[in-house]
């Protein structure tokens, strides 16, 4: 091979390396901006264009023209585009490798949406210079330079309205009369436009929820609802948060806009349904950093979500969708996180009901604990690190406004919990008030062999849990089978019976 021909392959590797991580980087800065001007624009909108009539064939349904249309349909779209079998040859080609690769890159990043280009930057950019010197809704007369009476830029409502027939004379290059807008201009301007028109007032999910959806919505659509509770609302279209909304968004604003919806007497106002509307067309912005505290999903955070959450542990040991800290694993440093949020006030639902000075005499006694929970529970909260006022509303929340337990009458050993188990479970003793002694507990096989020996310490009067995690005194993991385990203590001596199931 020729020295020059060699240099040439190499150059063109290296190129594609450089494009590639170019590209990358624009995907994850541009999302779809860059699909329309590096895929869209150049032929899915030959066909797929809402606004077309003449699609070549294309389906009525399947339209690339806004950042809404093309998300609902980029996962059917991409595999015909990546099977080469759409657009057709007649509809101007397949696309290319490199425009393959831009559309796969975009729907694997999750069908980001990018920066949204808002109407403030629009108009800032394009209107105030050129724009608004004729279409202003405040200039009448020889003032507007013959520019309609109805085609105005100057608020985002009138711009909205005027959006799709501006931009097709500002690309063709007709519009203004004089002056016309640059390259530079026009692209935003056609971003704007292919990006749904975001109004650029960020209606998050709160703000939706307190002026909409908690007060109407919710009354039927919420996912704890089954039954004649959800007065007919379908199963599957829920907005009690914000993952549900976003997935039932485009049903519910089309009936919410053509005010046939919702189909009790509860209206909802212009004003509701403009949210509503600015919110999907916003890019449905979600606006929560915050982490989510509300677990049991009460409606507030606070005390009984770390409860919930360690209960949930003790019954879900290896459930890594509730690993709430994100180190790959669910154990009690998960609760800790759950504690310091909701002590520094960084929920989402704006706590701060575990502070010092937050409202802990609203704190109430859980009801229905039962009496197993309630010793697991006394014997996580020390490795909480609790300050004195959490310690007393955790044990309000356990024993009412005593915010003590009651010592208990006798020895006793527990039923261990889980049973069957794997790996891990928890086994509750008692020591008697007025009482001290050394309590012994350990773990025998069928064979009568000691296996593990869980607890041999002095403890006063009270009531204690502790954990076996299958191991053995080695540290290597017991078999499975039956297990017995049993508790002296003074005079006292019982034993029960357990399983290990692997």
């Amino acid at each position: 091979m020729y020295p020059s021909v060699r240099r040439s392959i190499v150059f063109a590797i290296l190129l594609t390396a450089i494009q590639w991580v170019a590209l990358e980087a624009q995907i994850t800065g541009n999302g779809y901006a860059l699909m329309m001007k590096e895929v869209f624009g150049f032929v899915c909108l030959n066909c797929h264009d809402s606004n077309l009539s003449n699609r070549s064939g294309a389906p009525s349904n399947i339209n690339w023209d806004t950042y809404t249309l093309a998300y609902v349909s980029a996962a059917l779209g991409n595999t015909q585009v990546q099977a080469g079998t759409m657009p057709p040859v007649s509809a101007g080609g397949a696309l290319s490798a490199t425009k393959k690769t831009v559309f796969q890159s975009w729907v694997t990043a999750g069908l980001p949406l990018g920066p949204i280009v808002d109407y403030d930057s629009v108009k800032t950019a394009i209107f105030t210079p050129i724009c608004l010197n004729c279409h202003d809704s405040n200039k009448s007369g020889a003032a507007r330079n013959g520019a309609p009476t109805t085609v105005n830029w100057n608020t985002y409502a009138l711009a909205s309205a005027s959006a799709a027939r501006g931009n097709i004379r500002i690309q063709q290059g007709t519009m203004p009369p004089a002056g016309a807008l640059t390259a530079v201009q026009k692209a935003l301007f056609q971003d704007w436009i292919n990006l749904d028109i975001p109004s650029g007032r960020e209606v998050t999910y709160p703000a939706l929820a307190d002026s909409l959806l908690t007060g109407k919505c919710i009354t039927c659509h919420d996912s704890k609802k089954s039954g004649s509770a959800r007065l007919n609302a379908p199963t599957n279209v829920n907005f009690d948060t914000y993952t549900a909304a976003k997935a039932s968004f485009a049903t519910g604003n089309n009936y919410v806009q053509a005010g046939n919806h919702p189909f009790s007497s509860v209206g909802i106002t212009a004003g509701q349904k403009l949210l509503f509307f600015d919110w999907i067309y916003a890019g449905m912005p979600q606006g929560e950093t915050g982490p989510v505290c509300d677990l049991d999903g009460n409606g507030t955070a606070g005390v009984s979500d770390v409860i919930w959450l360690l209960l949930y542990m003790r019954d879900h040991a290896f459930d890594q969708s509730h690993d709430y800290n994100g180190d790959g694993r669910f154990s009690i440093s998960d609760a800790v996180m759950l504690v310091l949020h909701l002590r520094n006030g960084v929920c989402r639902e704006s706590s701060g009901m575990l502070a010092a000075a937050g409202p802990l005499a609203a704190v109430s006694r859980i009801e229905g604990l039962t009496q197993a929970q309630i010793d697991y529970l006394e014997n996580t909260f020390d490795q909480l690190g609790l300050t004195p006022d959490e310690e007393a509303a955790f044990r309000i929340a356990l024993y009412g406004n005593s915010g003590r337990p009651e010592l208990p009458r006798a020895y006793s050993l527990s039923q261990n919990s889980p049973n069957p188990f794997n790996p891990a479970t928890t086994i509750s003793y008692t020591v008697p008030d007025g009482q001290r002694a050394r309590v012994t507990i350990g773990i025998f096989d069928v064979g009568g062999r000691l296996i593990r020996t869980l607890v041999d310490t002095d403890c006063e009067a009270g009531i204690y849990t502790v954990f076996w995690d299958g191991l053995d005194e080695h540290g290597e993991p017991a078999a499975s089978g039956v297990y017995f385990y049993r508790m002296t203590a003074g005079d006292y001596s019982q034993t029960r019976k357990m399983v290990l199931v692997k």
